[in-house]
């Protein structure tokens, strides 16, 4: 492989590798609980009435999100989430799911957060 340039084969194995299950450590997801942010979230929408599959979308963004970053994802930064939008992009996402996922990170970051300088289009 050329140094600087990666293989298709290498983005496939990183897409699967970020999939929801593939063996990353979970320490910080909610095992019994629910996390204060999932509890924030799902109260800012039931505020906002949003219909419950929407709300599942939204919070399978964020939950994508989160196993991109190994990390919390209100832990992210501006440039986490434009490699985690590129990282999309390079695994074949369609663009409905690109539309979804983009869509409940702007809520989470802006309703939920308060951090609506994140997710500027």
């Amino acid at each position: 492989m050329v140094s600087g340039l990666t293989s298709a084969s290498t983005i496939r194995m990183n897409c699967m590798s970020s999939a929801p299950g593939a063996g990353e450590s979970k320490a910080w997801l909610p095992t019994r609980e629910i996390s204060p942010l999932r509890q924030r979230m799902r109260e800012d929408m039931r505020l906002r009435r949003l219909a419950p599959k929407t709300q599942e979308a939204y919070v399978r963004g964020v939950l994508r999100l989160a196993r991109y970053l190994h990390r919390p994802p209100d832990t992210a930064t501006v440039e986490d989430l434009r490699n985690f939008q590129l990282h999309l992009v390079d695994c074949g996402t369609s663009p409905i799911t690109l539309n979804a996922t983009i869509t409940g990170l702007k809520f989470v970051f802006d309703i939920t957060l308060d951090r609506s300088e994140f997710l500027r289009t």
